[in-house]
Protein backbone atom coordinates (compact mmCIF):
# COMPACT_ATOMS: atom_id res chain seq x y z
CA UNK A 1 0.00 0.00 0.00
CA UNK A 2 1.43 3.64 -0.68
CA UNK A 3 2.10 6.10 1.41
CA UNK A 4 0.12 9.73 1.43
CA UNK A 5 2.08 12.65 0.86
CA UNK A 6 1.79 15.22 3.34
CA UNK A 7 3.03 18.53 2.67
CA UNK A 8 4.09 20.24 6.43
CA UNK A 9 3.85 24.01 5.83
CA UNK A 10 5.96 26.47 8.22
CA UNK A 11 7.42 29.98 8.38
CA UNK A 12 5.83 32.80 6.69
CA UNK A 13 5.51 36.52 7.24
CA UNK A 14 3.97 36.23 10.23
CA UNK A 15 5.57 37.69 13.45
CA UNK A 16 5.25 34.21 14.78
CA UNK A 17 7.50 33.08 12.07
CA UNK A 18 10.17 31.12 14.35
CA UNK A 19 7.29 29.68 16.34
CA UNK A 20 5.94 28.22 13.00
CA UNK A 21 9.56 26.82 11.84
CA UNK A 22 9.85 24.75 15.39
CA UNK A 23 6.06 23.93 15.21
CA UNK A 24 6.22 22.39 11.52
CA UNK A 25 9.24 20.40 12.13
CA UNK A 26 8.15 19.26 15.12
CA UNK A 27 4.71 18.14 13.08
CA UNK A 28 6.76 16.79 10.19
CA UNK A 29 9.04 14.28 12.72
CA UNK A 30 5.46 13.43 14.35
CA UNK A 31 3.88 12.07 11.21
CA UNK A 32 3.83 7.64 11.48
CA UNK A 33 6.02 7.07 8.87
CA UNK A 34 4.31 4.03 8.25
CA UNK A 35 1.49 5.67 6.36
CA UNK A 36 2.28 8.76 5.49
CA UNK A 37 5.31 10.51 3.97
CA UNK A 38 5.91 13.80 5.55
CA UNK A 39 7.67 16.65 2.93
CA UNK A 40 8.63 20.32 4.57
CA UNK A 41 7.93 23.50 2.50
CA UNK A 42 9.30 26.71 3.90
CA UNK A 43 7.82 30.05 3.48
CA UNK A 44 10.52 32.28 4.27
CA UNK A 45 10.05 35.80 6.00
CA UNK A 46 10.38 37.71 2.35
CA UNK A 47 7.61 35.17 0.90
CA UNK A 48 9.81 32.53 -0.64
CA UNK A 49 8.33 29.17 -0.90
CA UNK A 50 11.54 26.52 -0.89
CA UNK A 51 10.92 22.69 -0.33
CA UNK A 52 13.67 19.62 0.03
CA UNK A 53 15.07 17.43 2.08
CA UNK A 54 17.40 20.27 3.85
CA UNK A 55 14.97 21.67 5.51
CA UNK A 56 14.65 19.20 7.83
CA UNK A 57 17.61 20.66 9.76
CA UNK A 58 17.07 22.88 12.20
CA UNK A 59 20.13 24.20 12.52
CA UNK A 60 19.67 25.80 9.53
CA UNK A 61 17.23 28.27 11.03
CA UNK A 62 16.55 31.12 10.59
CA UNK A 63 18.77 31.54 7.02
CA UNK A 64 20.13 34.21 5.93
CA UNK A 65 20.74 34.54 1.80
CA UNK A 66 24.35 32.57 2.80
CA UNK A 67 22.51 29.66 4.42
CA UNK A 68 19.71 29.55 1.35
CA UNK A 69 22.57 29.55 -1.30
CA UNK A 70 23.78 26.38 1.05
CA UNK A 71 20.65 24.22 1.13
CA UNK A 72 21.82 21.49 -1.70
CA UNK A 73 19.02 19.59 -2.79
CA UNK A 74 16.25 22.32 -1.68
CA UNK A 75 14.05 24.25 -4.35
CA UNK A 76 12.63 27.57 -4.81
CA UNK A 77 9.07 26.50 -5.31
CA UNK A 78 7.40 30.10 -5.25
CA UNK A 79 9.22 32.99 -5.68
CA UNK A 80 8.29 36.18 -3.45
CA UNK A 81 5.97 38.95 -4.48
CA UNK A 82 7.65 42.29 -4.92
CA UNK A 83 5.88 45.03 -4.30
CA UNK A 84 6.42 47.54 -7.06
Amino acid sequence: MSKTRVAVLFGGRSPEHDVSIVSGLQALNALDSTKYEGFPVYVAGDGAWFTGDALRNRAGYIPDEEARRNWSGSSSIFPPTRAS
